[in-house]
């Protein structure tokens, strides 16, 4: 805690912390929710935006990866980091932009 603090102090200038704000937004994610976190979040005075996980309406990129995971995996999964790489990218390549839109 005490090496975040500092970073803390950096960032918002020595004695000049109540005049940051920072706002998290989380999706309830196990490693979001880690009472550490939760700890030094309170410490910090971040305040945190609850967030619905994998909710399309409220995370728009949600569909997308579900969709490159999908497009990636059609033949069996990637053997390695090279492979999954060279996927992905093609993935996103040949994703159709209306699937963005």
């Amino acid at each position: 805690m005490e090496v975040h603090q500092r970073d803390w102090q950096t960032l918002a200038g020595e004695g000049n912390r109540d005049r940051l704000v920072s706002i998290l937004k989380e999706d309830n994610t196990p490693a979001h929710m880690h009472r550490g976190n939760a700890t030094l979040m309170n410490l910090m005075d971040v305040l945190r935006l609850l967030w619905c996980p994998n909710s399309p309406d409220l995370n728009m990129i949600e569909p997308t990866w579900f969709y490159l995971k999908r497009q990636t995996a059609k033949k069996g999964a990637p053997q390695s980091r090279k492979q999954a790489n060279k996927a992905w990218r093609k993935a996103w390549r040949e994703m159709p932009q209306e699937r963005i839109q």
